[in-house]
Formats: C-alpha cells, structure tokens, sequence
C-alpha cells in the first residue's frame, strides 16, 4: 500500500526569494507544467488441461450441482473424520481412472486442504462398525477449495435472501473434486468401500461433502447394503443419544472407520429426517461420488459407438471460461501391416460432446462424464463384389486431440 504523507512536511529542494507584500509574508514559485505516461497490463488466462478419462463410470451418485438439498459437513461439527459407502460396480468393476467427489463450501474462505480418497475390499459384517477389507487403493492430493460467493452462506447478504427463500443456494459454492487413479494400474472388483477423509483436524465445517438420495439418485451401479454407511469419527462420539457422531447414524461410532445403520431413532430424532418433530420420516442418503473405469472398449467396423469422457483442469490462479470441447483425430499409430489401404481418419465417426457454457474455478478440475461425445469405426460399403479392406486398424491407436474454447 502506498502511504502519503502531509503536504507541510515536504522540503522541496528550490531556492526561494523571499518577497514583502501586503498581507504578510509570502513565497516565490516557479510556474511548471509536465506530461507523463503509464499502463495497465492485461493478465492472460493460463491454458486449460484436458486429460480423457475412461469408459462409463462404474459406479455414479452424483447430480446436478443445482439440485443439491444436503451435504454433511466433517469436523468439527459432527465429529467425522472418515465417511463413505460400500457400493456394487456396474459390470462387476474393472480398471480405476478416477474418483470424483461432490462438494459444497459455505463459507467466503478458500483455504486449500490435503483430502485423501481411499478404497478397500469389502469386508463382512459382524455387526454395528464392522471394518471394511484390505485397502485397495489411495490417494491424497491438495485440492484449492473456491471461496462461497456473496459472502458466504450466512453472510449478511445470503441470510436477508433465505428469509423469503428458505431453499436458496445463495453463498454456496457447489464444485468437484477429482481423483487420480490412472497411474497406479489398479481394478477394481465387483464391491468396494470408499472413505472419504480430511487431513485436517481443524478444518471448518462449512466445507461439506454434497449427498444424494440414495433410493433415486444413483445412476450407474448400486448400494451394497441399503440403509448403512461407513464412518469415523476422531476419538468416538455417542451417536445413539444424539452426540455429533450421530448425525448420520444414530449410533455408538467409534474412532475407527467402520459400517454403521443409517435408521431414525424414532425417540431421539436422531439422523437425517424431514421433519424436526415426531414422527420422523428417515432420508436414505448417501455421499456424490462418481467411480470411473479406465478403458473403453475396442472399436471394430460396424460396431457400437464408445463413449469418449474427459476432464478440464484449470491450472491458474483465475477462473477461466469454458465454452465447448472439440475431438478431432490427431493420428492414427501402430497401424497393422496390411497389404490394403492405411488406417484412414476419414472410416470414423466422432459425435462431439455437448455444449458445456460455463467456467473452471481457479486450480479445479471439472470433469465432463458423459460427456455426450462418442467415436465408433465405420463398416464401409461393399465395392465390386469384395469387402473394403480395413485390416490396417487392427489393433491401432487412434490419437484424439481435444481442444477448448
């Protein structure tokens, strides 16, 4: 900040004559005039990353960020420190690209925070905190949380607006976070758990993981065990008389992440329900996640269309707009040797993905599955009694370029 100071303590550094008028004393000056110049630069965005993701994803509970109702905050408000899901894969799991994670921040802060993403085995059921098996896979990355608009949920602006709307989303900041699993070569089987963890004891509670129904809302791949979820608290808290440990579960929750029943206590109230007074109509709900797979599968000519999904990183320090995503083939390699024509671009056919109209938040990743777009090899047409030759693609790479704008 550039501090000023007082005119009467400058010195300026001119001789002076000194006058005797009527009136007093007075000063000679010099009359001056002068020009000057100057500029203001203009930032430049920095580019966007785009990395493809896999197939379909495995397993899906996410929604429209706009049609959000809940989100379960972590410590220090309940308690938690781990909580996730057992959860069946579609097509009985496979290769694991990625794990993205609804979130909600309510607060005007955007403190980055380390969040680690892991999955194990399932494990069986003894009882109330049963742990789940072997762990399969983790991963920890610091994620740059954006800052809740308008001040934040309960800030003054926000609180004046949820008066006459008790359902506004004002002061809530709705945006995902991405896993990347794609480099520790990992499949996954047919059912998992999944716990999602702070590492940060202290973390405010404004930060939420976004829920979804669990009944209606999950649309690729299915609950394990309906009506329980998985979770830790940080040194266990009685859930069962309605501690902090309890918001989800009613139940004795310990410090160690276990599987507990999501059933209303009908005496305390306990849990998630629609109503604050007796009687107590239980929500079945569930953290947003989205499990990716990834490979697609192979192309041959004639065969069905495979999806193409991706994500956008934004690697800046500023939010930057992302309008569409255009796939085009770069090259074709490792072509078959065939004593037919090459591999041609032209033989496929590359839907493109759907108009996207919106932006990536400053060092997030915003991830586009389905993305709508989609790439399938032509059967071309008989010609003179004989099959076209296509032998060239067998086993080839098709190289998609993706571009944004």
């Amino acid at each position: 900040m550039k501090r000023f100071m007082s005119k009467k303590l400058l010195v300026v550094g001119v001789a002076v004559a000194l006058v005797i008028g009527i009136g007093g004393a007075a000063f000679a000056y010099w009359t001056s005039s002068g020009t000057g110049t100057g500029s203001a630069q203009n930032g430049t965005a920095t580019s966007l990353l785009i990395d493809q993701l896999g197939g379909t994803p495995m397993y899906n509970s996410t929604i429209d960020p706009s049609t959000y109702d809940w989100s379960y905050a972590f410590v220090p408000s309940t308690g938690t420190n781990e909580f996730g899901n057992k959860i069946n894969l579609a097509g009985g799991g496979g290769p694991l690209s990625d794990v993205v994670v609804a979130m909600a921040n309510f607060d005007e802060s955007n403190t980055p925070l380390p969040i680690t993403l892991n999955i194990f085995n399932p494990g069986s059921w003894t009882g109330p905190g049963s742990q789940p098996g072997s762990l399969i896979a983790t991963d920890t990355q610091t994620f740059s949380i954006p800052a809740a608009p308008n001040g934040g949920y309960y800030g003054t602006t926000c609180t004046a607006v949820r008066v006459t709307n008790p359902n506004s989303l004002c002061g809530i900041a709705n945006f995902n976070i991405t896993f990347d699993f794609s480099s520790q070569d990992i499949t996954l089987p047919g059912t998992v758990v999944y716990g999602i963890a702070y590492n940060n004891t202290s973390v405010d509670e404004s930060l939420n993981v976004q829920l979804s129904n669990e009944a209606t809302q999950v649309s690729v791949g299915s609950d394990a065990d309906p009506g329980y979820l998985f979770v830790s608290t940080l040194s266990g808290t009685d859930g069962a008389t309605g501690g902090s440990g309890g918001e989800i579960t009613c139940s004795d929750v310990s410090a160690t992440f276990g599987e507990y029943s999501t059933a209303v206590n009908p005496t305390t109230g306990c849990g998630e329900t629609t109503s604050s007074v007796a009687p107590y109509a239980a929500i079945a709900l569930i953290p947003a996640v989205e499990i990716d797979t990834s490979t697609m599968s192979d192309l041959y000519p004639g065969g069905p269309a495979q999806p193409i999904n991706f994500s956008v990183t934004n690697p800046g320090t500023i939010p930057a707009t992302l309008n569409t995503v255009t796939i085009t083939i770069s090259s074709i390699t490792n072509q078959h040797a065939s004593a037919g024509p090459a591999c041609d671009s032209s033989w496929y056919t590359i839907v493109q993905p759907s108009v996207i109209d919106g932006s990536v938040a400053a060092g997030q990743t915003w991830v586009d599955s389905p993305s709508g777009a989609s790439i399938e090899l032509q059967n071309l047409p008989i010609a003179d009694g004989l099959a076209a030759d296509q032998d060239a693609c067998q086993g080839a790479t098709v190289n998609l370029l993706f571009t944004s704008s």
